[in-house]
């Protein structure tokens, strides 16, 4: 039995998935103030996970995201994107913004 191949086909464009950041916190931030925290969360997570997909364009040097990443894994997604998830968890949010160069100015909030 053969070993499946992973995808290296391009599945969406790193600008498309930066689109999707900008899109998904916007909705997060009106759904907060129209008193729907829980929804609010899902969809920034979403902007966190297509966020951290960006970074692996970046740091691969890729132009659009390639099915290998087809994933919502994000320990996985934060080992790839050059983010050392140990480092995040105990980094405060300063740490985290000065130390976001893969994403892009203006991701941090």
């Amino acid at each position: 039995m053969m070993a499946p191949q992973l995808s290296t086909k391009p599945i969406v464009l790193r600008e498309v998935l930066a689109e999707l950041v900008s899109a998904r916190l916007s909705e997060a931030k009106v759904l907060v103030g129209a008193g729907h925290p829980a929804a609010a969360i899902y969809l920034a997570g979403y902007a966190v996970e297509c966020c951290l997909k960006v970074a692996i364009c970046k740091t691969l040097g890729w132009d659009a995201l390639r099915g290998t990443f087809r994933t919502h894994d994000l320990e996985s997604l934060m080992l790839h994107s050059g983010f050392d998830a140990a480092s995040q968890e105990s980094a405060d949010r300063g740490e985290f913004c000065e130390n976001r160069s893969n994403v892009g100015d203006g991701w941090c909030w």
